[in-house]
């Protein structure tokens, strides 16, 4: 049995956190000691899920009045570490995610003794310039050229979750050896096709669940709308909030396609299931994504994706399980739409053959046992 401290200070419901409990959970079923660390959330220190210990990190309340239900800030991140710092216990592995989190991994396995492991959830680093002004990417670019090849250095073992960044970190002159990748994955029996959708309706549904954010590519598939809506009488859903929402509705008015689009706010992960249900066709227009949850989530549920070829996304489907864009083209994700929308046998067998590769290859249970494998081996 290994005794493992997975360490996060996540985005609250994100993909990070839903990814690190998922891990964790798995590796409680495979007989270790699981303790999550976060930053305090909505007052809570303590907490249980699924025999899943959880606790909160917290420093003179920094943690709680940095806490925000869809955003994670840069003091919050800086706050992590210190916070983290004051957590007892001892452990075999320490694992922190992204940065806060494997920095406090790296100085929490120096100081009691114990394997440090860092996993890096995807990088921006290839698309800082189009989403940020100039000085502030340069400022996240900078921070993570630093930060990324350091931790790689200093931790036993770097993972990531998609190779283009791990080549990008093995670049800059970390040796291959201090880094593996291990994709996400997806609970295959909660994404079933069996679900049932949450509502009917007489129109074909293009569904999306994404952070409304610059670099989920929404305002992409908004502009893709009037192309597919001149052909095609359909339904657009979009289920996610965030700081864009304000701007994609105005967008949307502007566009003129606003009675054809939906957007549903925030929807719980338990929920989405039912709304993925409903869906005739996904779409993930992403400027960058490492592996996207949210693509193996609508593969496990037999949905024909039409994703953006970028990051992780390609390492995850292929054209044979689904329809790869150029990203920020409307035009090439309109007529994809509209190929599938037209072609409900194309739909089937994509969706058919998308749910094989999930099972093949991207459980959290085959995550989970990759991972302690690389525990096993650190150990010695």
């Amino acid at each position: 049995m290994l005794q493992v401290f997975e360490l996060v200070s996540p985005e609250p419901a994100g993909g990070v956190e839903l990814a690190v409990l998922s891990l964790s959970k798995e590796l409680l079923k495979l007989g270790h000691r699981v303790e999550v660390l976060t930053g305090s959330w909505g007052g809570e220190r303590y907490a249980e899920v699924d025999g899943l210990k959880l606790r909160a990190a917290e420093l003179a309340g920094l943690m709680e009045r940095s806490y925000h239900r869809t955003s994670l800030s840069l003091l919050r991140q800086l706050g992590f570490v210190p916070a983290a710092l004051r957590c007892g216990g001892e452990y075999d592995i320490y694992h922190g995610h992204v940065y806060s989190g494997g920095l406090s991994a790296l100085l929490l396995a120096r100081l009691r003794g114990g394997v440090a492991v860092n996993t890096i959830h995807g990088s921006y680093y290839p698309v800082w310039n189009q989403l940020a002004p100039r000085h502030v990417a340069a400022m996240y670019r900078l921070g993570e050229r630093l930060l990324a090849p350091a931790l790689a250095r200093l931790c036993e073992l770097q993972i990531h979750t998609a190779t283009y960044f791990a080549e990008q970190v093995q670049s800059w002159g970390v040796p291959g050896e201090k880094l593996c990748v291990i994709p996400n994955g997806v609970d295959a029996e909660m994404f079933s096709p069996a679900v049932k959708p949450v509502e009917e309706h007489e129109l074909p549904v293009v569904f999306t669940a994404r952070r409304l954010v610059r670099k989920t590519g929404v305002d992409v598939l908004l502009r893709a709308a009037p192309r597919v809506l001149g052909e095609v009488e359909c339904l657009f859903v979009v289920a996610g909030d965030g700081p864009e929402r304000q701007r994609l509705e105005a967008l949307a008015r502007r566009l003129g396609v606003q009675r054809s689009f939906r957007f549903l706010g925030s929807v719980p992960h338990g929920s989405l299931p039912g709304y993925l249900a409903m869906a005739d066709v996904v779409a993930v227009p992403s400027i960058i994504e490492a592996t996207s949850l949210f693509v193996l989530e609508a593969m496990a549920m037999e949905k024909p994706v039409v994703a953006t070829r970028v990051g992780g996304i390609p390492e995850v489907m292929s054209e044979r399980e689904g329809v790869l864009v150029e990203a920020g083209n409307p035009e090439q994700l309109a007529l994809a739409l509209l190929t599938l929308l037209r072609d409900e046998s194309l739909r089937s067998e994509l969706g058919r053959r998308a749910r094989q590769r999930v099972l093949r290859e991207f459980t959290w249970g085959s995550v989970a046992r990759r991972t302690e494998r690389e525990y096993l081996r650190l150990l010695g």
